[in-house]
């Protein structure tokens, strides 16, 4: 069973670029990403967001390696952010 690292490192090998690079971009300290899956490690909500845009797969993929059919949210083009993701949840507890 592969893990969290394993996916990102085989999806950065077939993009042309590297966990280092990744991590790089996304300022994540060296060898963050290689730890995930570790010990029980996992990335925190707005990381694995990051990694998932940024690598061009979906959440899903990249937390279970099964790649799950698109909601009817995103196929009409609405793509939730992380901080808008917060901000519905925070107005949602008034409701």
């Amino acid at each position: 069973m592969s893990t969290i690292a394993d996916r990102i490192k085989e999806i950065c090998a077939q993009k042309g670029t590297s966990m280092y690079k990744l991590e790089k971009q996304l300022n994540l300290g060296n060898g963050t990403i290689g730890k995930w899956g570790k010990n029980g490690r996992q990335p925190t909500y707005d990381k694995a967001v990051a990694v998932a845009n940024a690598l061009g797969v979906s959440t899903d993929y990249l937390l279970t390696g099964e790649q799950k059919e698109k909601p009817a949210s995103e196929e009409a083009g609405f793509h939730p952010t992380p901080e808008g993701s917060r901000r519905f949840l925070q107005i949602s507890r008034f409701l």
